[in-house]
């Protein structure tokens, strides 16, 4: 228990740090530390590893000595390097991942900002041709004009997000194992992504 509790925690303080992410969060489970590890999984794993050396590992035992070593040594080298294969995938999976909700995000302020300035050019401007009077239709149509613009550029910037939501990142096998993970970076648009992926599925 208190080995697989060492070994929970650093490593979900590891991977925070190092991909900015909280893969599991055990904040709301009572006795928890920092979200990282909790008494009641503590306790599970304690349970889970007397299982694994009490009953599955004498099995495995037998089932290695109908093996001859040569055998065992190739079996080993081959294992290990599907673990380093698969480590390599994972971590490239990961930093993928965050790139991604970077440009989600980064297209998400975009559109906000684009928003914003064209309810305060809306703004600003009906203001101004009721103050100036004079000039009123060069006005009006230097205005649709410039509004026409960003009513487009704010449309392709829609829809290059709504695209970007329905790229293979967001069903990625990453979220499909950690359903519950957190972004210390960006965590607003994580969330966005998984209400889509809810209203879709």
């Amino acid at each position: 228990t208190i080995l697989t509790t060492l070994l929970e925690g650093f490593t979900g303080f590891i991977l925070e740090k190092m991909f900015h992410t909280n893969w599991w969060d055990y904040s709301n489970e009572p006795f928890n530390f920092k979200g990282y590890v909790c008494a009641r999984f503590s306790v599970l794993w304690g349970f889970a590893c007397i299982l694994i050396v009490d009953v599955f590992h004498p099995l495995i035992i037998n089932l290695v000595h109908l093996f001859p070593l040569s055998f065992g040594k190739i079996l080993l080298v081959l294992i290990f390097l599907l673990f380093i294969y698969d480590l390599i995938l994972t971590v490239a999976a990961i930093l993928k991942f965050n790139r991604y909700l970077e440009q989600l995000d980064r297209l998400s302020t975009f559109i906000k900002e684009l928003s914003d300035e064209l309810g305060q050019r809306l703004s600003d401007t009906t203001l101004e041709t009721v103050e100036i009077g004079n000039g009123l239709k060069e006005k009006a149509t230097e205005f649709k004009e410039n509004l026409a613009i960003k009513k487009e550029q704010l449309e392709d910037t829609k829809k290059e997000y709504e695209k970007l939501l329905q790229d293979k990142l967001a069903n990625s096998r990453l979220l499909k194992a950690f359903p519950n993970a957190k972004s210390t970076q960006h965590n607003s648009i994580l969330q966005k992504l998984k209400e889509f992926k809810n209203k879709k599925s």
